[in-house]
């Protein structure tokens, strides 16, 4: 178990520079939690208390209006970390985290780490860097939010999503990521983007197949994106 969770940490911007002694420091003040699908790590305005790195599974970030609909801010996915914000500047979570099937993470008491940052300059400036990297990710989302209509949106978010895609014969398998999810990630209706990836299917510049979507014609979303024209 100690292994993969060094890969974890490893694989993460956060820890990758770090030498192997801090490393297992980490480890020796994480321990394992465990969710099961649909079980909730913690909402919004609760005190934040740990950080995260999902080991297995997939936690979804998310928010709701005062009418209960759900924005998804973000899919955590193994190897990536979460919980940040909220353990460094002491103030409640700014989001809700719940399992979006059964998880493994990885967690760092916000006093152990807290310690641990006053001590190691060289993890204190990674976590500047992490943070940096969540205000440019923030600022384009509300840049795509104002500027892109769901289409934009959508065909942004599936070129994003193909950089962690598998690369088959037909072109790269997306993460998998229900029709529900997209919507919900994109402020809009499961009506809505099914309609969009037919029409897409329909053209050729993607595959769907069994809930899991495929992407063929890359260059035909980018330049869609970049264009005026409506889709329909």
């Amino acid at each position: 178990m100690l292994a993969t969770q060094e890969i974890m940490l490893r694989e993460h911007a956060l820890f990758r520079h770090l030498n192997k002694k801090l490393v297992e420091r980490i480890l020796s003040i994480s321990s394992i939690r465990h969710l099961k699908k649909g079980e909730v790590l913690f909402v919004k305005d609760e005190a934040g208390d740990a950080l995260y790195g999902v080991l297995a599974g997939r936690i979804r970030i998310s928010n709701r209006s005062l009418e209960g609909q759900e924005l998804i801010l973000k899919i955590m996915e193994k190897s990536d970390i979460f919980g940040e914000i909220a353990l460094l500047d002491g103030s409640p979570r700014t989001a809700d985290a719940v399992a979006s099937e059964d998880s493994q993470l990885l967690m760092i008491r916000h006093r152990d780490f807290t310690l641990l940052l006053q001590q190691e300059p060289m993890l204190a400036l990674q976590m500047i860097r992490l943070l940096c990297e969540r205000v440019r990710q923030s600022n384009e989302y509300i840049e795509d939010l104002t500027f892109l209509d769901i289409s934009r949106r959508l065909a942004k978010h599936l070129l994003n999503a193909s950089r962690e895609g598998e690369k088959m014969d037909e072109g790269i398998r997306l993460p998998l990521l229900s029709h529900d999810e997209l919507a919900q990630r994109l402020g809009t209706t499961r009506t809505e983007v099914t309609k969009q990836l037919h029409y897409w299917r329909d053209n050729g510049w993607l595959l769907l197949e069994k809930g899991q979507i495929t992407l063929c014609d890359a260059r035909a979303l980018q330049k869609f994106i970049n264009s005026r024209a409506d889709m329909w």
